[in-house]
């Protein structure tokens, strides 16, 4: 206890106990939505970037086609997961999801199903697949709707 001038006493709050500390779950981030987004061949997309757009390197997830055999694929800061077919696509689902992959075939998936990617920066996407282009079109591309949250998987 000090001693005021008055000579009253006040507490330093050297012998308070200690305050308690929050450890109520940290709200998720609101989600940013994008539809119809054409990813072309040997494309990247960097779910830091807002709007999403294409580029050529440093993305989080890239459309790589060989010999006209096409795939997702995850750079070394990034995880792929796979939703199982019919699974309804959520941040939940992709926080669960766990079968991490570095590549995922477009023949291993169908219209609609969903891919999860999970940064290093704590961001959590879901790509849907809509298709590709037709085997006429001059460019190759996936169709996908990706739903991001910026911030879902950090550990603070």
């Amino acid at each position: 206890m000090l001693s005021n001038v008055d000579g009253k006493s006040s507490d330093d709050g050297s012998d308070a106990a200690p305050r308690a500390t929050s450890t109520a779950p940290r709200p998720d981030p609101k989600p940013s939505e994008y539809k119809g987004f054409n990813l072309t061949d040997n494309y990247e997309v960097s779910f830091a970037d807002d709007p999403l757009e294409p580029r050529q390197n440093h993305g989080d997830l890239r459309y790589l086609c060989y010999s006209k055999v096409c795939g997702f694929h995850s750079n070394s800061d990034s995880k792929l997961a796979r939703l199982d077919s019919g699974t309804e696509g959520s941040l939940q689902a992709c926080r669960q999801e766990t079968r991490f992959t570095s590549e995922i075939p477009v023949a291993a998936i169908s219209r609609g199903d969903g891919i999860c990617v999970r940064t290093s920066q704590g961001t959590i996407a879901l790509v849907v697949y809509r298709g590709s282009s037709a085997k006429d079109d001059p460019s190759t591309y996936a169709t996908l709707d990706m739903t991001v949250w910026r911030g879902a998987d950090r550990k603070d």
